[in-house]
């Protein structure tokens, strides 16, 4: 259209001059968010506050307390706490807090790597933007500051997911997945809608099989210091805090409109049926660029339950997926188009702070609701495009299909039954 030709023109003349500016902009956002996120990590009073419930959690638990129905906030599977042992199980509180710091800094560094390699990025500018893109999040500071897992999630999805697109099969490859996803389900309101992306893009069962066994195993050695048996506590644990969250605890979520629409006794049933649909549809488009998939179940991965603004994070990868299709150049539809202005939405929302609208401090009641509105709207509307843009990519697979049986040759978009990269739409690297 005129107005996508305006759009692109006007790029390219202004695009680099403005990823110069905001990736100053995030640099010194992202250094004063950080800063502040480890300082309130590492040492004050108030810091660390989901640290300390998963402290006294990982404690009481290996010191054979009662943890469901005795703590608050425990609603962790015990796989959980087996897997966060190695940080919280062995030091006092305030040397767990600086240990934590460290490994957090460190993965950090790792998705900020794994972002900017995987973003198609080209010039020296491009690559400074997206490396930077994760550091000024809100979500990130907050998940810094308070001790959540967002980040060691992220890290550990993309690293074993990403190897399991990649053409032919290899054992420790598999083997090397099932072990990360596994460790990823230590937040499984995150992690679980991954697991349809394990069952179905690798086009074999193994890697599903390992990350259930290792999962198996990580449960039977969190319960070898309990009294209970391992049934009753995962009993515990599914039918104790997890299961009645009310929906005020986090914002913008399916729980949270159901809520409003005095549907509470539906909360559940709609998450399945969120999760349910999910899987449906990863297995339609199963074949099609795997980061199209990543970016639609991390959208449902945000809506689909109770969320507080720090698990956010998960909008990094919709960010990584509509670069990605900006970065690719005029599609005849004006996707590219489209994916740049959607980019832009999220990247604005990503920055802005939002603490005041999830925690302590109460806003506005107009301001609160406009904030509410505004996220959905464009979370919803990214999920609505980023599903055209899979329902797209899997009819061109299906042409190349057919137009290679007619000639004889293989379609350039499938990888031996793996997950397809579109040699005319995937930018060379």
């Amino acid at each position: 259209s005129r107005l996508a030709s305006v759009l692109r023109a006007s790029w390219r003349q202004l695009g680099t001059p403005i990823m110069v500016l905001a990736a100053l902009y995030m640099a010194i956002t992202g250094f004063l968010r950080l800063r502040f996120g480890f300082v309130a990590l590492v040492e004050l009073s108030w810091g660390a506050v989901d640290l300390r419930y998963r402290f006294d959690e990982v404690t009481r638990w290996y010191a054979g307390l009662p943890v469901y129905g005795a703590i608050a906030n425990a609603d962790y599977p015990p796989a959980a706490y087996a897997t966060l042992w190695p940080l919280l199980g062995w030091l006092p509180l305030e040397a767990s807090r600086v240990l934590w710091a460290i490994v957090v800094a460190l993965f950090l560094v790792a998705l900020a790597y794994l972002v900017a390699r995987e973003s198609g990025a080209r010039t020296l500018v491009e690559w400074a933007f997206v490396v930077l893109l994760v550091l000024p999040m809100y979500a990130m500071q907050m998940t810094v500051w308070s001790g959540q897992l967002g980040i060691f999630v992220l890290v550990l999805l993309l690293a074993a997911l990403l190897p399991l697109a990649r053409p032919g099969a290899s054992a420790w490859r598999d083997a090397a997945s099932g072990v990360l996803i596994a460790l990823a389900l230590v937040k499984p309101s995150i992690t679980a809608p991954f697991l349809w992306v394990v069952l179905f893009v690798p086009g074999r069962l193994r890697p599903a099989v390992i990350t259930a066994a290792v999962y198996a195993t990580l449960t039977f050695v969190a319960a070898i210091p309990r009294e209970e048996r391992i049934l009753t506590l995962m009993r515990d644990w599914l039918t104790g805090r997890s299961a009645q969250m009310p929906a005020i605890n986090g914002h913008a979520n399916l729980h949270k409109w159901l809520e409003l629409l005095r549907l509470d006794a539906w909360m559940l049933p709609a998450s399945l049926l969120a999760f349910l649909a999910l899987g449906a549809w990863i297995y339609r488009h199963r074949r099609t660029e795997l980061w199209t998939v990543l970016a639609v179940t991390a959208l449902v991965a945000r809506l689909w339950f109770h969320h507080w603004a720090y698990d956010d994070v998960l909008l990094i990868l919709p960010m990584v997926a509509l670069y990605r299709i900006a970065r690719r150049g005029p599609a005849a539809d004006g996707r590219d188009v489209v994916a740049a202005l959607s980019f832009a939405a999220l990247w604005a929302i990503g920055l802005a702070p939002v603490r005041a609208f999830s925690f302590d401090v109460t806003p506005p009641e107009w301001l609160h609701w406009t904030v509410e509105v505004v996220q959905s709207t464009v979370w919803l509307a990214t999920l609505a495009f980023l599903l055209y843009v899979a329902e797209r990519l899997r009819a061109e697979l299906s042409l190349g299909g057919d137009a290679g049986q007619k000639t004889g040759t293989p379609s350039p978009s499938v990888d031996g039954g793996h997950v397809g990269r579109p040699a005319t739409l995937t930018p060379a690297k």
